[in-house]
């Protein structure tokens, strides 16, 4: 449910936002070749509007926006401005929650010096000279240069001498965070990874300095720029991560927003594999606390093996036939005891982590509060493991609006994205929240006015051309005869080919893998190409993209933050963005629904739907790669056959017998493509070309 809300009243907040983006206004003297964007000057204006209003919902919490923006809105100055301008009038703090660290990286470096050096040009006060913004990261991007030496000094005795001269690099060097080290051109070498040298929460003193410096830096700063996953974690902690010196966040927005039920949810399930205990034994000397662990973790595993036998999921239940499983789950917990060496130690930091998830599992096993106990084979390795998982876990987010006992942390909350409303081939008169709004527990909520809840898109924002795949062209996916779930060759074959094509073109080729996996198979089949693998920073790759104007960038982290603003000649989608299925995920999530009533059939529906919106989302996230800018042109090439043509290709091609063949399912996909591109003169998607490439496989005689 929405109401309305009066945001006619012209406050301080608003009055200078509009001069800020007037036609003649400071943005067209400091962005070059700025032309004005009434849609952005809209956009501001409801964002203003929201936060220099009084509190409309005095003890009901927060007043909410839900607002999407598409690619060439410019919501990162929109939300930026009017928040420095309440930071200078009021001193209120203020935080922004990115997915993505590129993104943060923008609205620090770029889009936040811009905003203040607008609002200075209309409201002269020296309060706005004092507006600061500063980025807070987590632990996991500092460099505990002890951990990087433990790492040198165990590769010389191991005879990785290569590999411990690099890493030496890293000491002289001495980089702060795995970002200052991309900035200098460091990789870490083969076998390491940012995980075995980041900065712990029992690094020393003198380990932590930087970070210590960063956090007070974030909390000091008026605007504080940080992640999701730390927006998440100090929700659920009390507001102690994002919290002020003094003064909490008042103001929250959450852009990238479609992304923060996924994060919720990987937040919310903890996973404790056998292969992680079993690495944690190798590490341990040899003694009785080794020979326990041992003994509990093959007893564990005697007991899992039969019961995973049938299925890759099942739910624990107390008593009757888990209840060996849960008492040898209670030996291993008990075996995992860091009391034989010192607290600070790292073995005994890693046994405490695995033993309160071992205790958290068993509480869930006991129905002790809202998780499920799930005994699971993993999807990707097919690794056995103890699996908790909360049911409903958009609802930590909602600490931060919802009132407490104190009234809401924050009093105005925006959540925007290019791509928060779910896909539509009709233009709609409103758009359609409720996808957002049912993960992140929103669907009840009276506090969203109907002003808030909109949309925006440019009407001419750059110009895109589109080529498709054939429709005999193989599938990405093939079932072997035991049901495993495979990549065919026969289509990294037909999507090399037309990386290949697209690079022979001329310019610059961006392509967007939706796995390692895919992104280390097509690099294989595209000679030259830079891949990014597992570990490698995307900074490290973008960076080397802009400094080849031929250079082919194939990356499964480049969806969505990823800003190469007339860089991308070509942008190639060689599958369609589909997440790998999660069975104890599903299986969880059904559970819950058949609990309020709902069947198991309607059940699996409501999570196809939602897997299938989320999946459109990305695609369209996805196409905005390639127009960053008013001038950028490009062309995109869906090589998935699952996509759909435009109706007018087929009738154009009698050989394609006038149907869509394996798109049949997925005519909905053509929303991903913006309306702009697919209605009235500027339809270039009704002219989209077919690729050729490789002639189709023969059939196999029946």
């Amino acid at each position: 449910m929405t109401q309305s809300m009066d945001c006619s009243p012209v406050t301080p907040v608003l009055h200078y936002t509009s001069q800020v983006f007037a036609p003649d206004g400071p943005l067209a003297r400091l962005i070059p070749g700025h032309a004005p964007n009434a849609k952005q000057a809209e956009y501001a204006g409801l964002v203003a509007g929201m936060i220099g209003s009084e509190d409309p919902y005095p003890g009901q919490g927060a007043v909410i926006a839900l607002l999407e923006a598409a690619t060439g809105t410019g919501k990162s100055i929109g939300y930026l401005v009017p928040m420095v301008i309440n930071a200078a009038l009021t001193g209120e703090r203020a935080v922004i929650s990115t997915h993505s660290n590129l993104l943060s990286r923008q609205l620090v470096l770029d889009d936040g010096p811009l905003a203040i050096a607008a609002v200075r040009a209309v409201l002269p006060d020296s309060r706005v000279d004092r507006v600061t913004i500063a980025a807070r990261a987590g632990r996991r991007n500092f460099v505990d240069c002890a951990r990087v030496a433990a790492v040198a000094k165990a590769l010389d005795g191991a005879g990785g001498k290569d590999a411990a001269e690099c890493l030496r690099g890293w000491l002289d060097a001495a980089p702060a965070t795995f970002a200052a080290a991309a900035d200098l051109g460091m990789d870490l070498p083969d076998r390491v990874t940012e995980a075995d040298v980041c900065l712990l929460p029992t690094s020393s003193e003198a380990a932590s300095t930087a970070f210590a410096a960063h956090v007070a830096d974030g909390r000091g700063a008026d605007i504080m720029v940080t992640n999701h996953a730390l927006s998440l974690q100090s929700a659920r902690l009390g507001h102690r991560l994002i919290g002020g010196d003094g003064r909490p966040a008042r103001i929250g927005v959450f852009d990238e927003a479609d992304t923060l039920p996924g994060t919720a949810r990987s937040m919310a399930e903890a996973r404790l594999p056998f292969t992680v205990v079993e690495s944690l034994a190798s590490r341990m000397p040899p003694g009785p606390e080794l020979k326990a662990l041992a003994s509990a973790l093959a007893g564990l595993r005697r007991i899992a093996t039969p019961l995973l036998a049938d299925s890759a999921v099942v739910f624990v239940e107390p008593g009757g036939p888990h209840a060996a499983l849960i008492a040898a789950v209670e030996r291993l917990r008990a075996a995992l005891s860091p009391s034989a060496w010192e607290d600070g130690w790292e073995l005994a930091v890693a046994m405490r982590e695995l033993r309160e998830d071992a205790a958290d599992w068993l509480r869930a096993a006991g129905k002790d509060g809202y998780a499920v106990a799930v005994l699971a084979v993993s999807p990707v390795r097919s690794m056995p493991a103890l699996v908790t998982v909360e049911t409903r876990p958009g609802a930590i987010l909602t600490r931060l609006w919802r009132c407490g006992r104190d009234g809401p942390y924050m009093r105005a909350v925006l959540l925007t994205s290019a791509t928060l409303a779910a896909p539509s081939l009709a233009a709609r008169s409103r758009p359609d929240f409720n996808g957002i709004k049912r993960e992140l527990c929103l669907s009840g909520t009276d506090n969203i006015p109907e002003t808030l809840a909109a949309a925006f898109a440019p009407r001419q924002f750059g110009k895109l051309s589109f080529m498709l795949a054939r429709r005999d062209a193989a599938v990405p996916t093939v079932r072997d005869g035991d049901g495993t779930v495979t990549t065919d060759p026969d289509w990294l074959d037909y999507a090399g080919h037309g990386i290949m094509a697209a690079h022979a073109a001329g310019g610059r080729t961006l392509v967007l893998a939706t796995s390692y996996a895919d992104a280390e198979a097509l690099g294989e089949r595209v000679p030259g190409a830079l891949v990014q693998l597992r570990g490698t920073p995307l900074s490290v790759m973008a960076d080397a993209f802009r400094a080849d104007p031929a250079a082919i960038l194939i990356t499964p982290a480049g969806w969505a933050g990823l800003n190469l603003p007339g860089m991308v000649d070509h942008l190639v989608i060689p599958r369609m963005p589909f997440a790998a299925p999660d069975e104890a995920r599903a299986a969880v999530r059904i559970r819950a629904m058949a609990r309020r009533g709902m069947a198991e059939g309607d059940a699996r529906g409501v999570l196809a739907a939602a897997a299938r919106a989320d999946a459109m989302r990305r695609m369209s996230q996805g196409l905005g790669r390639a127009l960053r800018r008013p001038s950028d042109r490009a062309t995109v090439w869906i090589l998935d056959p699952r996509f759909p043509l435009p109706d007018n290709l087929i009738r154009a091609n009698p050989r394609l017998r006038l149907n869509q063949g394996p798109a049949d399912r997925h005519i909905g996909w053509m929303s991903c493509i913006p309306i702009r591109f697919r209605t009235g003169l500027g339809n270039a998607f009704e002219r989209a070309a077919i690729f050729e490439g490789l002639p189709a496989p023969a059939k196999a005689a029946a």
